[in-house]
């Protein structure tokens, strides 16, 4: 299970998904992405490319057999590269709300870049920016644009994304989100990908129009 990328995001974005894997017998792995909770978060730009690195390790390294991989928001982008250049890798992808079918197929854009460098070079800046963002407030507003119902976003949720607000270490890969530098055609992602995929998408995500 590899949750998504975003201010407080961490394997406990899985919290009600995982007790009803657990009953039906299957073997589960969670965990943190580089630059989140438990991970190492060093100072750094992030780029697509380095979660296509660290999924492929972890299921060489760890899983060590043929995976069903499920994904939300921009995960999905590096879930379905190494699908396609490792098919050995992946039995099956399950993709939720794959971002980047039509926001994030450039890289950053001015205003995004002039964002970045800012806060990438003022720390303090950054930390203040991290924890703005990790309010109840802000998190509401930005997970209204995942949930169907905004009554699911309870206080149980955001204390979910806020038990990481002090992790302050974690602002460099919300830089990186937040400032556009993690991006990638959804037809680059998806190329090459033969295994079975099952794509779902909210009612008011990202449309396909004008997009082959």
């Amino acid at each position: 299970l590899l949750h998504g990328i975003y201010g407080g995001a961490s394997h406990r974005t899985w919290r009600k998904i995982l007790p009803l894997l657990d009953q039906a017998g299957e073997r589960v792995y969670i965990l943190d992405l580089p630059g989140v909770g438990e991970s190492s978060m060093p100072k750094r730009t992030y780029e697509i490319k380095d979660f296509d690195v660290f999924v492929q390790r972890f299921l060489v390294e760890v899983v060590k057999e043929r995976a069903t991989l499920v994904s939300e928001s921009i995960l999905s982008n590096a879930v379905l590269k190494i699908s396609g250049t490792r098919p050995d890798l992946v039995r099956r992808a399950i993709v939720l709300n794959p971002s980047g079918i039509t926001s994030l197929v450039d890289g950053p854009s001015n205003r995004e870049q002039t964002l970045y460098d800012r806060l990438f070079s003022d720390d303090n800046a950054a930390t203040a920016f991290y924890k703005n963002l990790l309010n109840p407030n802000s998190l509401r507003y930005f997970l209204g644009f995942s949930f169907f119902n905004d009554n699911l976003i309870d206080e149980a949720l955001l204390a979910d994304f806020l038990a990481v607000k002090d992790n302050v270490g974690q602002r460099f890969l919300t830089l990186s989100f937040v400032g556009g530098q993690l991006y990638r055609s959804f037809e680059e992602s998806s190329e090459g990908v033969f295994i079975p995929v099952l794509a779902i998408f909210g009612k008011e995500y990202e449309a396909f129009q004008d997009n082959n």
